[in-house]
C-alpha cells in the first residue's frame, strides 16, 4: 500500500540536519511516499498541508527532527519542572568570587524553569503566541538587585546552532531515519527511534514520555560540579 511521509523540521538546525533529510528522502522517494512540508509545524497543521508537490488526500506518517537530537514519528491524525535556584545563595556566592580576585561570573539556566511564584515565564509574541522564555532576564535582575553586578543576558537558542556535523552525526542521522521509513512500511506508528548499546531500536513515545529525566544529585556530574567550586543554587 503506498504511504505518503510528510518530512518537516521543528525546532530549527542541528548538525547533521542535511543527512536527516537526506536519508529520508532516499528510502522513501523511490515508493513516492516523501512530501517537503513548508514552514515545519505550522505547515503540517494546516488543511491541506503546507507541501512540496501537494497531492490529495492527508498524510499517512509525519516524520519530526528537532535540534534536541531525537526521532518522533506520529501518525497523522512530562511537565518541565524546576524553579528558579535560591537567588540570594547564586548572589552570595558570586561575592565569594570577587573577593577571590575573579570578575566575572557565568550563570546557567533553563528556560523552562518556574519563577520564585511557581509560575512559568513565557515570552509574548506578536498575533497572541506565548513560548517559554525570559526567565534569564528575571534573573539577571534580581542578581545586579543583589550584588550591583553588571548583568547580561545571551540566549543560546540560535547562539549555539551550526557548526559542521561530524562523521558521527552524519552516521546516526542516516541510520535512525532509515529504521523509521522502515517502521512507516511496517505500519507501526507512534514510536521514537534510538540508539541503544550500538544498536537502533525503538521505543513507543508513552514510554519516552512518561516520565522525566532529573538531575541525580548524588551521581557523578553534581559532585564533580561541586568539586570545582560550581555553585547550583541550593546552598
Amino acid at each position: 500500500m503506498t504511504k505518503r511521509i510528510g518530512l518537516l523540521t521543528s525546532g530549527g538546525d542541528c548538525g547533521g540536519l542535511n543527512a536527516v533529510i537526506r536519508a529520508v528522502a532516499v528510502r522513501g522517494v523511490s515508493h513516492g511516499w516523501v512530501l517537503g512540508i513548508r514552514n515545519g509545524s505550522m505547515g503540517l497543521l494546516r488543511q491541506p498541508p503546507d507541501a512540496e508537490k501537494p497531492r490529495s488526500g492527508g498524510l499517512d506518517a509525519a516524520m519530526m527532527r528537532d535540534r534536541r537530537g531525537y526521532r518522533r514519528r506520529r501518525r497523522c491524525r512530562a511537565d518541565p519542572g524546576g524553579s528558579l535556584p535560591r537567588v540570594e545563595v547564586v548572589a552570595a556566592h558570586i561575592d565569594r568570587l570577587r573577593r577571590g580576585g575573579r570578575n566575572f561570573a557565568l550563570v546557567v539556566v533553563a528556560e523552562s524553569v518556574r519563577d520564585p511564584a511557581g509560575d512559568y515565564v513565557h515570552c509574548q509574541h506578536a498575533g497572541g503566541q506565548k513560548s517559554y522564555g525570559g526567565v534569564g532576564a528575571t534573573l539577571a535582575e534580581a542578581i545586579a538587585h543583589l550584588t550591583g553586578a553588571e548583568t547580561r543576558v545571551t540566549v543560546l537558542g540560535h547562539l549555539q546552532r551550526g557548526g559542521q556535523p561530524t562523521a558521527g552525526d552524519r552516521f546516526v542521522a542516516s541510520a535512525f531515519d532509515v529504521y523509521a521509513v522502515d517502521l512507516v512500511a511496517a505500519g507501526r506508528f507512534d514510536r521514537m527511534v534510538a540508539w541503544q548499546n550500538r544498536l537502533v531500536v525503538d521505543v513507543p513515545l508513552a514510554v519516552a514520555i512518561a516520565m522525566p529525566h532529573c538531575v541525580d544529585l548524588d551521581g557523578a556530574l553534581v559532585r564533580t560540579a561541586r568539586g570545582l567550586g560550581i555553585c547550583l543554587g541550593d546552598g
